[in-house]
């Protein structure tokens, strides 16, 4: 949970506060702008995900147990968070900012690129030789689904900083093609260090 917390203190920093945007389909309980009630966002949790929510209600104790079941859970962070937490941690902030899916398969396919190419019998060294034989030879699934294989593959590997660079690298292919006036902002936030305190590195 220690890491959890960590991570949620960066991504909370980001999401805001409180937004009442009208132009903002995210406020707006039918997910586009118009549909349904403009009920807002608070601290991240936005009436299109959660249309029954009384969102301006929820505490902060209350928003952090959201986050904790919707996305660190869900996203898979938590099965590799004690060897790799900053790799974890930046999956959690990936997963707030552009789904859980989405985000996953970002992961899924760095871990491809990192871990799973081709390379000749006589330079595999013996970490390359456990993670085949944990995918029977072939790339990861990229279904956005981080369960014990995914999971499995990732604390196989001895380049942490190299996946957490494959999954940056996924994050901005896929930002480049969004919205040019947000770019600089999901940037930022992209090359943020996540500085993790309480012994965690």
């Amino acid at each position: 949970m220690q890491i959890f917390y960590q991570a949620h203190e960066f991504t909370s920093q980001r999401e805001g506060k409180i937004s009442m945007d009208p132009h903002d389909p995210g406020n707006w309980t039918g997910g586009k702008v118009g549909k349904g009630n403009l009920v807002g966002t608070n601290k991240g949790i936005s009436a299109a995900a959660y249309p029954d929510l009384d969102i301006m209600g929820l505490s902060d104790a209350e928003i952090r147990d959201l986050y904790f079941r919707d996305y660190w859970l869900r996203s898979g962070a938590a099965l590799f968070a004690k060897k790799y937490p900053a790799l974890a941690c930046r999956l959690y902030d990936l997963s707030v900012n552009c789904g859980v899916t989405r985000a996953s398969k970002f992961l899924q396919r760095g871990v491809n690129t990192v871990c799973t190419g081709y390379v000749a019998a006589t330079r595999q060294a013996p970490w390359r030789q456990a993670i085949a034989r944990i995918t029977n030879g072939k790339p990861l699934l990229v279904d956005g689904k981080v369960g014990p294989i995914t999971a499995a593959v990732i604390t196989a590997c001895p380049h942490d900083n190299a996946l957490h660079a494959a999954l940056c690298g996924e994050a901005y292919n896929h930002y480049k093609e969004g919205d040019p006036g947000n770019i600089a902002g999901w940037l930022n936030r992209l090359n943020t260090p996540i500085v993790l305190h309480g012994g965690e590195k």
